[in-house]
């Protein structure tokens, strides 16, 4: 009979190591690109309205298609990240609105900004759960809520970034530079999670593992932690 490994035992009698902490770092990123995206349309709006002689009040449906896309990303990504594996689903809410963001950027009709908008939303909200839940995966009990604290605690910073990068590059680049920057950054982002994020078997529960998924995800640990070690040996 195979032998049942205590996942939290595993994590929580040991102390945080370096792969922990970049486990949360991509998290963090992942955060803040979300945040920055998410926020895109509202600094870039008066531009728009502009170029194309849009009254403001048009661009309500445009933020709440973005909205409405968030919401339903987060509600269907996130049970299928719990069931299929959280890697594949987060890279694949990165990709979606890292191309939906570019196409923001190619939009000259409103129908075109509400289905782009809607589109991207869908990745924007479907890359929450993801990397809310990645950010604490690893944490031990103890420092759990504050690793999920810190991840999502980069959303609104990369809002912040947003509005910092939107003061200089519209009036020098145009509307448009924005999402260009939100829509290439997720996808060379993407190909980083591809090769750094470690995949994680789906855990229904966990405290409550089968031996296999157990194995596997104590497995995934120790290969970070072993490898964090090899690392610090070879600088010293």
């Amino acid at each position: 009979m195979a032998a049942v490994i205590n996942v939290n035992d595993t994590i929580d009698c040991h102390p945080i190591t370096a792969y922990q902490i970049g486990v949360l770092v991509l998290c963090m990123v992942a955060a803040a690109i979300d945040g920055y995206d998410t926020q895109a349309i509202g600094y870039t709006a008066p531009a728009i309205g502009q170029a194309f002689n849009l009254p403001r009040e048009v661009f309500g449906p445009v933020f709440s298609a973005g909205l409405v896309g968030a919401a339903l990303g987060a509600l269907s990504f996130g049970p299928l990240a719990d069931r299929f594996g959280r890697k594949r689903f987060m890279v694949a809410a990165v990709v979606i609105f890292g191309i939906f963001s570019l196409l923001t950027a190619t939009a000259t009709t409103l129908p075109e900004f509400l289905a782009f908008r809607f589109c991207a939303g869908l990745g924007l909200g479907g890359a929450v759960p993801s990397f809310l839940a990645l950010g604490g995966e690893f944490a031990p009990a103890s420092k759990r809520g504050v690793f999920v604290a810190i991840a999502f605690a980069a959303f609104p910073f990369g809002g912040l970034i947003g509005a910092l990068t939107s003061s200089y590059v519209i009036p020098h680049f145009g509307w448009q530079s924005v999402f260009y920057i939100g829509g290439s950054a997720p996808l060379l982002f993407a190909i980083i999670l591809i090769v750094w994020l470690p995949e994680i078997a789906a855990l229904p529960d966990r405290t409550q593992h089968s031996p296999r998924r157990s194995a596997q995800h104590a497995d995934a640990y120790r290969a970070g932690r072993n490898s964090a070690r090899r690392r610090t040996r070879r600088r010293a």
